[in-house]
């Protein structure tokens, strides 16, 4: 290195003489990027993201920021205090510098602070709570977040009160970056190591352009006729039921696919981790032995059903507390709560296609339809007694009353009442009939047409 770095500043002298200062800059930018090959794609300008995504808007241009890369070890660090101290066989974290995204002044520097902040992958709190990927105690928590930040506190508030939730890491997922209320809230996380994503593919960071809504989209209800005439973006691919995509609509699946890719795929904390992940959405809230019932459940599926996820979640009041009812998995009553692990994600990964193909804008239904058709099959454990409850009287489908007190008093309420049944000993696992089901065709509820949706989610798993 000492004999290169000699050499080099020669060339540099003998080329200032005879090119000019221009030539010297530029073999001054190669000479760094042969010390610092982290500096060098940057200061060059070339793009390192294999998985950058090619989907241009109606003006041609490239879109402003590329999919998801690839996690990357943080510039800046301050070693986990267990590993400076050697504490036990606590993992060592490494803790970058927390990402300010209210220090954005524009769209474009907010997606970059965005991407950064999802590099990063700052656990916080980790100086109070070591998370430990192997620990038979430990279990990862992912909440999707959209913007109803009076739900997400009482869904925080039940997860404060549940046993063994010091042991657990927090990933929390947003599609709205800019949410003071949100920024609020969760500030408040006291309980419990976390990590703050955002969806890259949100429609706040593309406000212009897919997958957002460009310009030059096609109306919704636009005939396919007039669309084709009118050159608008996808007018050949309207979906099963003749209507355009909606992008708010639509990012709901993409931001599901996206953080399950992230979670399993990207949080170099969780590489090497096999265990269960509770998939938890904003409107829900847990009782306090759900992180007890959930390792139960782990402890005894691997005999009684090896292929099943766990539900803890039902839309039912009531029933048996120990159980843990077996059937086929479908989104009408098993989309709440739903906690399974690497194996379980790497064969839905592996139904890319299908998933990302199938028109239908629910991710729920859609892989109802992955499970009927064989691609992965899916049963489900159903906790007898749900320990995920449904909050949301606002949202996507239901527009009702968002008194968010009140729904905060009825959950209490619905918790004082099955409390003396909770944190029992063991689970009993037995078949149960669920009657017929719904049985999806080629073609699902609609709204997931455009090619753009589809390349979009299999660029996120590479393909």
């Amino acid at each position: 290195l000492i004999i290169t770095n000699i050499l080099m500043r020669v060339f540099v002298r003998r080329l200032l003489a005879a090119a000019g200062f221009a030539a010297c800059v530029m073999v001054a930018v190669l000479y760094i990027g042969a010390l610092d090959p982290l500096v060098a794609p940057r200061a060059v300008g070339v793009v390192t993201d294999a998985l950058e995504l090619d989907i241009r808007g109606s003006n041609g241009s490239a879109p402003t920021r590329p999919a998801q890369l690839p996690p990357l070890k943080p510039s800046h660090v301050v070693e986990h205090p267990a590993a400076v101290h050697g504490a036990g066989n606590q993992t060592a974290i490494a803790q970058p510098r927390p990402v300010t995204l209210g220090s954005a002044a524009n769209t474009a520097e907010l997606a970059r602070l965005v991407d950064e902040n999802n590099r990063a992958q700052t656990v916080h709190n980790a100086d109070r709570f070591h998370p430990d990927p192997t620990s038979a105690d430990f279990a990862v928590i992912v909440i999707m977040v959209h913007n109803r930040a009076g739900y997400l506190q009482i869904l925080l508030d039940s997860l404060r009160a549940a046993r063994g939730i010091d042991k657990a890491l927090l990933v929390l997922s947003q599609d709205v970056v800019t949410n003071r209320e949100l920024d609020d809230v969760i500030a408040k996380i006291d309980f419990c190591a976390f990590i703050r994503l955002y969806s890259p593919h949100s429609v706040e960071l593309h406000p212009q352009e897919f997958p957002g809504t460009d310009p030059n989209d096609c109306p919704r209800d636009t005939p396919k006729a007039e669309a084709i005439a009118r050159k608008c973006n996808s007018a050949e691919s309207p979906d099963a039921y003749n209507h355009y995509r909606e992008a708010n609509y639509c990012a709901i699946k993409h931001h599901w696919w996206w953080k399950s890719v992230f979670t399993f795929d990207h949080i170099a904390l969780l590489a090497a981790y096999t265990g269960p992940v509770l998939f938890l959405e904003e409107d829900h809230a847990v009782l306090p032995d759900a992180l007890h019932v959930l390792h139960l459940a782990n402890r005894a599926l691997p005999a009684a059903c090896p292929d099943c996820i766990t539900v803890l979640g039902s839309y039912q009041p009531g029933g048996d507390a120990t159980a843990l009812m077996i059937s086929p998995w479908h989104s009408v009553q098993a989309n709440m709560g739903m906690v399974y692990g690497r194996a379980v994600w790497d064969r839905l990964k592996g139904c890319a296609e299908k998933f990302c193909r199938y028109d239908d804008y629910n991710w729920d239904w859609t892989l109802s339809r992955v499970s009927q058709i064989g691609c992965a099959p899916l049963r489900a454990a159903m906790a007898g007694l749900g320990r995920v409850q449904h909050l949301g009287k606002c949202g996507v489908h239901v527009h009702g009353d968002c008194n968010t007190a009140a729904v905060g008093a009825a959950f209490t309420a619905s918790v004082e009442a099955v409390r003396p049944q909770l944190f029992p000993d063991a689970l009993r696992t037995h078949e149960q009939p669920i009657g017929q089901i719904p049985v999806l065709g080629e073609v699902g509820n609609g709204g997931w047409g455009d090619p753009r949706d589809h390349a979009l989610c299999l660029k996120m798993v590479g393909k």
